[in-house]
């Protein structure tokens, strides 16, 4: 990743993200509409109030892998794997501190 065009490299490392995020979002809408439509309007309510929490937790783990990423490049070639462990911590304890 670095060597190249730039532009073509982070295209290529952000498209699956954002595909992720497409098939996450048309999930959502589609599960709306069909429970909407089958289940009734305290069915369709609980499943609009869970939608931010799903997407709370895919957001966190999305964002923890994306920081990671540029670090975990830099380690990979370590010998110890203690070095790994500390920054996949680093790495929570990060997300954790840009929610709060």
């Amino acid at each position: 990743m670095t060597q190249g065009n730039i532009l073509k490299i982070l295209i290529r490392f952000a498209f699956p993200l954002f595909l992720g995020n497409l098939f996450q979002q048309m999930y959502n809408t589609v599960d709306s509409l069909v429970v909407g439509h089958f289940c009734g309007d305290n069915a369709l309510a609980a499943v609009s109030s869970s939608g931010s929490l799903c997407f709370l937790i895919i957001g966190f783990f999305s964002q923890t892998s994306a920081r990671l990423a540029p670090a975990d490049v830099f380690y990979c070639s370590a010998p110890s794997s203690c070095e790994l462990k500390n920054l996949a911590q680093a790495g929570a304890i990060a997300n954790l501190d840009k929610i709060t």
